[in-house]
């Protein structure tokens, strides 16, 4: 009885133990929409994403798609052709891993924040599914 009881309590540990770091490591790179800004970690360069974004922006009908780097971040900018604005900011996140946040307007689309991040996606070759 003590032998089972000790093997079933192993086992049960083992894949708690499995369950919670594949929920903090696929958390990694999931698309996130809070308070109005999608977040999502690429595993490309900060020029790959930066280039594929500002691609998805014309692709979506942005106008006058600007760029600028300051301190290892650099920031789209861009308007719609109805006028509502966006920034996109990009930043190392580790040493292979980067973040891009998007707010569209002033209180955020979430419509139009997930088409960037489909078009981005795409743009980078990551399939929606599997992640990087």
């Amino acid at each position: 009885m003590t032998r089972t009881l000790a093997i079933g309590l192993a086992i049960t540990f083992c894949l708690l133990g499995a369950w919670a770091c594949e929920g903090m490591f696929a958390d990694r790179f999931a698309y996130r929409y809070i308070d109005g800004e999608g977040v999502e970690v690429f595993d490309a360069t900060i020029p790959a994403v930066a280039d594929a974004a500002a691609e998805s922006l014309v692709s979506l009908g942005y106008l006058n798609v600007t760029r600028e780097e300051l301190d290892g971040v650099t920031g789209l900018a861009a308007r719609h052709e109805d006028e509502t604005r966006l920034s996109i900011r990009i930043a190392a996140r580790d040493d292979d891993l980067t973040e891009m946040r998007v707010r569209v307007g002033v209180f955020g689309d979430e419509k139009q924040t997930g088409a960037i991040f489909a078009q981005t996606r795409r743009r980078l070759g990551v399939n929606e599914q599997e992640g990087p």
